[in-house]
């Protein structure tokens, strides 16, 4: 429904302050003289079953003495009517206003109560419309703020910068097997992922030069890795005990310090990113 996508979407907020901005809403919702306002009858002007009817008294109230103008002006207090309606309040105020009209057309759907949420959700997405387009404008005045500068989002710009992303993530990559290698344990037996990790790992070694330590956790081998040595403890003394295979870990080979990339399948391009990560970038760089 369209009420909902507005208050989901990330400027569903922003709409309905839109509408608040407008000054339709005051004190209490006043927009019942704008045209959108047309259907909304029940909220503008509600009407009390069995009010009491008013007395000659009150019709024709007695017009009350009026006091003698002071001399000297008195400075203006500022009352809480005076205070504009933070937009926190006026969107509570609108939203209440548009579940009541939703809920009302639910329960009692009459033309007359369709319609009135009909056009009250006409008026969101209008104001929808001219977020979206003044969002355009103000982007394309302040260019820092477009997420298209730094990470393309056409089809051309995209393949271009995947292009060039992955040869920074190779250059990476070769940089950092030159003082370390991928940790890489696995059960040669009846592992089919394991199988497959080895084939991945095997090719990075060849097109890389990144040095592969293979460790079995069942004492069998896999094709791709003939070399290999069976875990007898070294995977606890490294923290690694409670990882499943196949899994991936960098290792840095002076200092044997040992940083985990990965569990289950990991493939060749989730290994260059994660490397570079692990190994180029200083945590939080990447935000930057």
């Amino acid at each position: 429904m369209l009420d909902k996508a507005l208050f989901t979407a990330p400027w569903g907020a922003a709409v309905l302050g839109a509408f608040c901005a407008t000054g339709a809403l005051g004190e209490a919702i006043e927009f019942c003289s704008r045209p959108e306002a047309s259907g909304y009858y029940f909220y503008c002007d509600p009407e009390i079953k069995n009010a009491p009817e008013k007395s000659e008294e009150i019709q024709n109230p007695t017009p009350a003495a009026q006091p003698p103008s002071p001399q000297v002006s008195q400075p203006h207090k500022k009352t809480p009517a005076d205070t504009p309606m933070q937009y926190t309040e006026k969107m509570d105020a609108f939203r209440a206003a548009e579940t009541e009209a939703k809920y009302k057309a639910v329960l009692d759907p009459t033309p007359e109560n369709i319609l009135a949420y009909m056009q009250i959700s006409k008026f969101m997405g209008q104001q929808a419309t001219l977020f979206a387009e003044v969002w355009q404008r103000v982007l394309m005045q302040k260019p820092e703020l477009d997420f298209n500068a730094t990470w393309p989002i056409t089809g051309a710009g995209n393949y271009i910068h995947k292009l060039e992303r992955k040869a920074e993530l190779e250059a990476a990559f070769v940089n950092a097997a030159k003082t370390s290698g991928i940790l890489f344990g696995f059960e040669g037996k009846g592992c089919s992922m394991c199988a497959e990790q080895g084939k991945i790992l095997a090719k990075m070694q060849a097109d890389y030069g990144v040095k592969v330590l293979p460790i079995s956790l069942d004492g069998h081998g896999l094709d791709t890795f003939g070399n290999f040595v069976t875990d007898t403890g070294q995977l606890t003394a490294l923290g690694l005990a409670d990882l499943s295979a196949p899994f991936v870990a960098v290792v840095e080979l002076d200092t044997e310090r040992v940083t985990r990339i990965g569990a289950g399948l990991v493939t060749a391009d989730q290994i260059l990113q994660r490397v570079y990560l692990v190994t180029a970038l200083a945590q939080g760089e990447m935000l930057n």
